[in-house]
């Protein structure tokens, strides 16, 4: 597992911009961490049932609902096979 850094700039109102940075994983990661299966022992077991669970979906699938569509339509415009992206979740 590799971790990955993503660095902009979000560009505000009357012209002020802000730098931002967003890091996360890259890999296989654990669904059972994410979704809370086991307590470590920095967690206060008694607090747990406070916990809220925005989305819980597989995150490949949620791509290509996302992305095939407008994956198709780029790669129809690509006349060259290299100019093309087989499968957007694997090419991020």
């Amino acid at each position: 597992m590799t971790s990955a850094e993503i660095y902009g700039i979000i560009n505000g109102t009357g012209g002020a911009s802000m730098a931002v940075k967003i890091s996360g994983m890259m890999g296989t990661g654990s669904m059972g961490h994410n979704n809370r299966k086991f307590i470590t022992e920095n967690v206060d077991p008694a607090r747990t049932e406070q916990n809220i669970t925005l989305c819980r979906e597989n995150l490949k699938q949620v791509y290509h609902e996302l992305f095939d569509e407008a994956l198709a339509e780029y790669n129809a415009k690509k006349t060259k096979t290299r100019d093309k992206i087989p499968d957007y979740y694997r090419h991020i």
